[in-house]
């Protein structure tokens, strides 16, 4: 069995895009890469995050066309795993987490409408099983980090782009601390995280699609509160991804000063996926 794209948006919070997406063979993906210090090692692509979730596409494509097609997600996540760290070589001595990072949600395509999905970090599954309900499955691990990070902005307003330095402290101690005992996992080519990533498998309702978003298109239900998790997964399945991307963008500039939403930057890049059995 293959999946087949019934819906995918993608859009840049800012010049680059550092969100990815896409399908191959029984293997679905979505990653959302994570900006890291230093000059880019790979500048032609922008940013190494964006570097990084172009190589994972890659990588799924060439497992599933030079090896099997039926490439069990265990196997394909130990050969993406070398294959990363391959591409990327030795350890970025500019960035603590020893080179780019991204989350990342890979789910395998069996039989009878079986989906084992999965994921390390905060992009999301929306999945409708056979027993009628919706059932969602993301990564928290990180949410303790990023509200540390958050709780140091403070409540100011901000232009875009423009971050205290105790919050800029804050994220490059976090990356410090990625994918060691004492932080969380993420995609990232110097270390070993494949052995980390959180693993379920699921029975899908015949007929419906599996919904994949990353946490800037998220933001609608857990920042802005527009939609709880099954009115989004309804509109994602009936593919008004561009509609729902434009309310998205809408919200941010509404509150371009970041002080009724607290977060990041005004943008994120945003990335929706609407996959069928086919």
């Amino acid at each position: 069995m293959t999946w087949q794209i019934r819906d995918d948006i993608t859009d840049a919070g800012r010049t680059v895009n550092e969100d990815g997406s896409g399908t191959a063979g029984s293997l679905a993906w979505i990653a959302d890469g994570a900006g890291s210090a230093g000059p880019p090692r790979f500048p032609r692509h922008g940013t190494d995050a964006a570097w990084l979730v172009r190589e994972v596409g890659r990588c799924i494509n060439r497992i599933i066309d030079d090896y099997d097609p039926k490439t069990p997600q265990t196997t394909a996540l130990g050969m993406l795993e070398a294959y990363l760290d391959g591409k990327w070589g030795a350890r970025s001595q500019n960035d603590p987490a020893g080179g780019p990072t991204c989350c990342l949600a890979l789910a395998e395509l069996r039989g009878q409408g079986e989906v084992d999905i999965a994921v390390l970090g905060d992009v999301v599954a929306l999945i409708p099983c056979l027993d009628g309900q919706l059932r969602t499955f993301s990564d928290d691990r990180v949410k303790p980090f990023e509200a540390l990070s958050l709780a140091a902005l403070g409540d100011a307003p901000r232009d875009d782009g423009d971050m205290p330095p105790d919050a800029r402290a804050r994220i490059q101690a976090n990356r410090a601390l990625m994918n060691t005992p004492q932080g969380f996992p993420l995609v990232c080519p110097p270390a070993k995280w494949s052995v980390h990533m959180m693993r379920a498998t699921f029975t899908l309702a015949p007929g419906r699609p599996l919904v994949l978003v990353t946490d800037g298109f998220y933001r609608l239900v857990d920042v802005f509160g527009r939609y709880t998790d099954a009115t989004l997964y309804d509109a994602c399945a009936k593919r008004a991804g561009k509609t729902l991307l434009a309310e998205l963008r809408a919200i941010e500039e509404d509150d371009a000063d970041m002080t009724r939403y607290r977060r990041f930057k005004v943008h994120d890049d945003a990335t929706m996926l609407v996959v069928v059995p086919a």
